[in-house]
C-alpha cells in the first residue's frame, strides 16, 4: 500500500531486497509477488533486470527485480541506479558489470541493502552460509573498484549513519553512505535521505529530512556535501599524505597547470576507518601575456 502511493503519483523510482526479503537461499516469493518486472517495465527511466522474459523454464540465474537499473538525468548528466540484492551471488556480479560497462557515459549510483557497518567498514563476511553470495568487500573488489564511472553507494541495513570514501583504480573517489533509522522512535520516526546534485557549486548535498516532523537533522553525519564533477571531467587524486599527525597541517604542490585554466579541488582526511571530506574550491590561473620585440 505505501509503495502504490508512488506509483499512482508517477513518481519514477527503485526497490531492493533486503534480507527480510529474502530467504536464506535466496528464494522471494513475497517480493517477486509484489515488486515484479512487469510493475515497471513501461516505465521509461526503468532499464532492465537480470533475466530473461522470452524463457519459457524460468532460468536459476533469473532474478527478476531483485537485481535491476534505472537512468535519469541531473543538470545534463547522465546517471544510472543500480539495485544489487543483499550479498548478491556471482553471477549478479557479472550482469551488473556488464550494466555499467553499456553505459560507460553514464555516471553509476550502486543501491544495496547491506554494506557499511556502523564505523564505517565495508563488510567481509555474507550474512548467510546456506547460498553462494558475496560480502560487500567482494562486491567492492570484482565490481565497482575496478570500473571508472561508479561515483556513489546507498545502502542500510545497520541502523546507524556513516560514510567513507575510497579511490577506484582510476583514482577517482567512491563515496558510501550509510542510512539506516530503523531504531528511531516509532519505526524511524519518518527520516529518510535526499541528495541533491548540484553542477554550479560541483557538489552533492546529502540532506536528512523526516516526513513525520517536518524538520531536518543537522549534525555532520545527517546534512554534508560531497564533491561532484558534474558534466565536467572528474575528479582525480593528486597524491597523498600519509604522514600527518592529528592537529597538523599538509599541502601538495600542483603542478602543470594551463595558463588561464579553471581548476577545482577538495582534500580528504582518513584515519583509515572514517573519512572526512572537505569543501570542493575553486581557482583560476593566470593568462600568459604574450610578448613582442
Amino acid at each position: 500500500r505505501a509503495w502504490w502511493i508512488l506509483e499512482k503519483a508517477g513518481v519514477p523510482h527503485s526497490v531492493v531486497p533486503g534480507n527480510h526479503d529474502l530467504g536464506p537461499r535466496g528464494e522471494s516469493a513475497s517480493y517477486d509477488r509484489f515488486f515484479p518486472p512487469s510493475t515497471y517495465e513501461g516505465e521509461p527511466w526503468y532499464g532492465g533486470y537480470m533475466g530473461d522474459p522470452t524463457d519459457e523454464v524460468p532460468d536459476p540465474e533469473d532474478r527478476g527485480n531483485r537485481d535491476s537499473y534505472q537512468t535519469f538525468s541531473a543538470n545534463g548528466v547522465d546517471l544510472l541506479v543500480l539495485n544489487l540484492e543483499i550479498d548478491l551471488p556471482p553471477s549478479s556480479i557479472a550482469w551488473a558489470g556488464d550494466v555499467i560497462d553499456a553505459h560507460p557515459d553514464h555516471q553509476v549510483i550502486v543501491v544495496t541493502h547491506r554494506w557499511l557497518r556502523q564505523d564505517g567498514v565495508r563488510w567481509r563476511i555474507p550474512l548467510y552460509d546456506e547460498r553462494v553470495s558475496s560480502a560487500p568487500e567482494d562486491v567492492w573488489e570484482q565490481l565497482i573498484e575496478p570500473r571508472c564511472n561508479v561515483v556513489l553507494v546507498l545502502t542500510g541495513h545497520d541502523a546507524g549513519e556513516a560514510h567513507r570514501v575510497d579511490e577506484n583504480s582510476c583514482g577517482r573517489p567512491v563515496f558510501q553512505l550509510l542510512a539506516d533509522y530503523q531504531r528511531r522512535p516509532r519505526g524511524g520516526d519518518g527520516w529518510l535521505r535526499t541528495i541533491t546534485f548540484d553542477s554550479a557549486a560541483s557538489m552533492m548535498r546529502v540532506d536528512t529530512y523526516s516526513v513525520t516532523r517536518n524538520a531536518f537533522e543537522i549534525d555532520a553525519n545527517s546534512r554534508f556535501t560531497l564533491p561532484w564533477a558534474g558534466a565536467g571531467a572528474p575528479f582525480v587524486a593528486l597524491g597523498r599524505d600519509l604522514d600527518v599527525t592529528s592537529g597538523k597541517m599538509s599541502s601538495w604542490r600542483w603542478l602543470d597547470l594551463e595558463p588561464g585554466g579553471a581548476y577545482e579541488w577538495f582534500a580528504i582526511a582518513d584515519d583509515g576507518a572514517l573519512a572526512t571530506v572537505g569543501m570542493t574550491r575553486r581557482f583560476s590561473t593566470p593568462v600568459e601575456e604574450a610578448v613582442t620585440w
